[in-house]
């Protein structure tokens, strides 16, 4: 048994890591662990672009979560973090999160 986990950072530019729990590393633009793992990097793939802006890629984020939902993804089950150049780390405040989910779920 093991954890996966996935850690972003800002350095010269910002980077994803998913560590498997053997210790291996895996350096990602765009990334997902878990059951729904490969479904969810289809959609990133296909609609990850460079230079997103921080909403578009919050939209994505929960498109990609939504697609392997079981029950109907609600807010308050979601909590988002996001980081910048200069800025400490955000959380993503429940309205921003609910009008995102209006935006992606149809």
């Amino acid at each position: 048994f093991g954890t996966a986990l996935l850690i972003a950072g800002l350095n010269d530019k910002p980077s994803l890591f998913e560590t498997d729990p053997s210790g291996a590393f895996t350096e990602y633009t765009a990334s997902a662990i878990g059951m729904g793992k490969s479904d969810v990097e289809k959609i990133f793939e296909k609609e990850y672009r460079e230079g997103m802006s921080r909403s578009d890629a919050i939209d994505l984020a929960l498109k990609g979560l939504n697609s392997v939902s079981e029950e109907k993804l609600k807010t308050e089950y979601v909590e988002i973090i996001t980081i910048e150049f200069g800025k400490m780390y955000q959380e993503v405040s429940r309205e921003e999160i609910d009008e995102s989910m209006k935006r992606i779920i149809k």
